[in-house]
């Protein structure tokens, strides 16, 4: 029996029954692997329409995708109204079409992502793995862990992850579920072309071992922020730099790509970095701390 959550996206979000989450979490799908993978990816699509598939490493992982909806609480308790506090990022701020939540809550939007995987061997396992996020106005986005998860992530998570197994409910073999997925996200980037998937690792690698060899892909107009090249790269010579811990960690958050595949941007709690293709090769052109 489903109780009626919030809305997401305009569209009604119920909750699911703890048997029906039981269930789901307890079974294993007997049936050709693209099958259980094309379900997934059917189901994810209705609810969480922008989406990257991979079927080589059975994944299916949505954009951010903002949460609307009245009912809809943050980790603070406080609810989330209609206006501002709903609009994409870009949208005006301090117009308050809800309820009054004060300043920083007028201007914020909540965001959720998720990452569904096929994995094991027949019969599959599927894991359904969320992520939830907050944007303030000209602020960069930033996850929330830990105590700053909200109370709605794990509803949506349940929501969708019964929503496949009602789909593949035929194929389902109820209570034959091996291990279960650790509840950490973990961002593909099985979505961005060959070449920036292979800069961001060599810039990775290179910031771990030789932050000079890390600064040969810096196209020459670099955005520095507040500091200059040299001062960057002594930065991020030290060991245990706060830079270059900020830069690593923003580097393995989420990258999305521009509509015309020649931009890729990578978020992070500490910050954002941007690439830009130029006659075929990829560039390091920014990287923005976020203001403390």
């Amino acid at each position: 029996m489903y109780r009626c959550l919030f809305v997401v996206l305009f569209t009604v979000a119920c909750g699911p029954s703890k048997k029906e989450v039981k269930e789901a979490n307890s079974s294993l799908y007997d049936d050709d692997f693209s099958n259980v993978f094309n379900a997934c990816v059917k189901e994810v699509r209705k609810r969480y329409p922008h989406l990257v598939e991979d079927p080589v490493r059975g994944e299916v992982a949505t954009s951010w995708h903002p949460v609307r909806g009245r009912g809809v609480t943050g980790a603070n308790g406080q609810t989330v109204g209609g206006g501002a506090a709903n609009q994409a990022p870009g949208a005006a701020a301090g117009q308050n079409g809800g309820g009054t939540l004060g300043q920083e809550a007028v201007r914020s939007v909540y965001f959720v992502r998720f990452r569904v995987v096929v994995r094991g061997k027949q019969p599959w396992q599927i894991d359904v793995v969320g992520q939830a996020s907050k944007w303030l106005a000209g602020e960069v986005p930033q996850p929330l862990r830990g105590g700053d998860r909200p109370n709605w992530l794990d509803p949506l998570i349940n929501d969708l992850h019964v929503r496949i197994h009602k789909r593949l409910y035929k194929v389902a073999k109820v209570g034959a579920r091996l291990d279960k997925l650790q509840d950490n996200f973990v961002p593909t980037k099985s979505h961005l072309p060959s070449g920036i998937q292979a800069l961001l690792k060599s810039v990775q690698s290179n910031l771990e071992t030789d932050s000079d060899a890390a600064m040969e892909s810096v196209s020459g107009d670099f955005l520095w922020g507040k500091l200059g090249k040299q001062e960057m790269v002594q930065e991020l010579q030290k060991k245990d730099g706060e830079l270059k811990n900020n830069v690593l960690e923003t580097l393995a958050g989420f990258c999305s790509i521009s509509s015309d595949s020649k931009t890729v941007t990578c978020v992070g709690p500490k910050g954002s970095a941007s690439f830009v293709q130029k006659e075929y090769q990829w560039f390091w052109t920014s990287f923005v701390e976020k203001q403390r």
